[in-house]
């Protein structure tokens, strides 16, 4: 698992290989390198094929790289992919050491069940306990563009189910400026910047034991769907400004506490959030999408004409999409009624989905017309009623 552009390390362990073709399944050239390194382009999961001795041997892993993606703020539950619901290849899971990965996206079972929005979370084995161990494995969420200065605040819902206070298991959330390449820990233990945040510290009681983490900072309790938040302006200062920032959530467990010990359900995170000012994705073009025919407007003076529509839609858009109609016309979001002089549209991630907006003459408009739209009680081309000589008008 990586992140868009992050270099990748590939080895062949191939017994008598004396040449080697490596497919990286994104539409790249194959590379004929033994052990070679390769940046994806774009998100998604991919295989990727090693033929070696000109077709001697062909293995291929399916599905085999995650690539997170780039994402603008606010990343909302509303509209992105923190409810877990939509887009689930904006998180991914891996294991850090001791080759266990214990997270899972899905319908959660066993002692935590508390979902906050719809039906699915990230947790910690969806439907068991966590096993006995000494491994550590990480939940880890799209890279955010925070470039725009202003307040940005991180939230989420936690639950977790632990048996002592101190060990065998611990969880931290870590943040990365780098793709990954390196992390540290966000916040302490009674954070002035964050509320519910970690209850376990070097000075508080039962402080987790330092096998678990070495800064013995972390989560270490019982409770079921907590709302938890940190201010990332004052807490980080350092992250208003950064492009690509990520996030992870480490879940590190250790053995020889005994049986009784690991009775416990583990970690669990819904509807995860980043607010804050309006960002594209680091690196996207903006791109706005109009869909829909106008005809030409008509109307009797005093009279508003009938309303007509268009779609539009954004991606990569780093502030409000502006829908400013030219004068004499108005718009909305509603069907014939709440029309305005222009419309603005806040954007989710850096996008604008489909929105629909309808577009109408105003009343007070003035058209240009030939003599005969000026008549005495009927507008016969625009077929509307007039009353005392009230001139017809019309735009297009």
């Amino acid at each position: 698992m990586a992140y868009i552009n992050k270099s990748i390390q590939f080895t062949s362990d191939s017994y008598s290989a004396t040449s080697w073709s490596w497919n990286f399944g994104d539409g790249s050239p194959v590379s004929t390198l033994e052990n070679p390194t390769h940046n994806y382009a774009t998100a998604g999961k991919f295989n990727v094929t090693l033929t070696i001795n000109g077709g001697a041997s062909v293995l291929t892993k399916n599905l085999y790289i995650h690539i997170l993606p780039n994402r603008g703020t606010p990343y909302v539950v509303a509209s992105d992919g923190g409810t877990f619901e939509i887009n689930p290849n904006d998180f991914g899971a891996q294991t850090l050491s001791g080759g266990v990965n214990k997270w899972e996206r899905g319908v959660p079972a066993n002692a935590l069940v508390t979902v906050n929005s719809p039906v699915n979370v990230w947790k910690t084995d969806l439907d068991a306990d966590v096993t006995e161990g000494d491994y550590a494995c990480a939940l880890q969420t799209p890279s955010y563009n925070m470039t725009t200065a202003g307040t940005y605040t991180l939230r989420f819902r936690r639950s977790m189910e632990v048996t002592f206070c101190n060990a065998p298991l611990a969880v931290q959330l870590q943040y990365s400026t780098d793709k990954g390449a390196t992390w540290t820990r966000l916040g302490v233990d009674a954070d002035v910047n964050a509320t519910n945040w970690y209850n376990r510290g070097p000075s508080t009681g039962c402080p987790i034991d330092a096998s678990i983490f070495a800064d013995r900072y972390g989560w270490t309790l019982t409770g079921n769907n907590t709302l938890c938040t940190y201010n990332l302006t004052t807490g980080v200062p350092a992250l208003v400004g950064q492009g690509e920032v990520t996030f992870r959530f480490v879940l590190s467990v250790k053995p020889g506490y005994g049986a009784s010990a690991y009775l416990a359900d583990g970690f669990m995170v819904d509807d995860f959030e980043i607010l804050g000012p309006v960002n594209g994705p680091f690196g996207a073009t903006a791109t706005i999408v109009t869909s829909g025919t106008l005809t030409p407007f008509s109307a009797c003076s005093g009279t508003a004409s009938a309303q007509q529509s268009f779609t539009v839609s954004g991606t990569g858009l780093t502030t409000n999409l502006i829908i400013t109609p030219p004068a004499g016309f108005e718009v909305s979001l509603t069907s014939g009624s709440g029309f305005a002089s222009s419309l603005s549209l806040t954007p989710s991630s850096g996008s604008v989905s489909t929105t629909t907006i309808f577009v109408r003459m105003t009343s007070t408009a003035v058209g240009h017309l030939p003599k005969y739209y000026l008549c005495f009680d009927r507008c016969y081309h625009s077929k509307c009623i007039c009353k005392r000589y009230r001139k017809c008008t019309s735009h297009t």
